[in-house]
């Protein structure tokens, strides 16, 4: 069974490389983002994946922002 290339989000990367029954992809994000949804994902039995694809959302450069703030 083959579930076919589970895509990968914006700013997002996919690691692994296998996309058949019982295999698992992994997601992280990139530039400081924060990964929303599952960090896994494995194909199925039914030729899909368990899980919807997880977003990368935001960024964690919050200090940035308070040194407008403070000039």
């Amino acid at each position: 069974v083959d579930c076919g290339h589970p895509g990968s989000p914006p700013n997002g990367v996919l690691s692994g490389d296998k996309f058949t029954f019982g295999a698992t992809v992994r997601y992280s994000c990139t530039g400081g983002r924060q990964l929303k949804g599952e960090s896994s994902r494995t194909c199925q039995l039914n030729g899909h994946w368990s899980a919807p694809m997880p977003f990368c959302s935001g960024r964690t450069d919050a200090h940035i922002h308070q040194r407008y703030l403070r000039n």
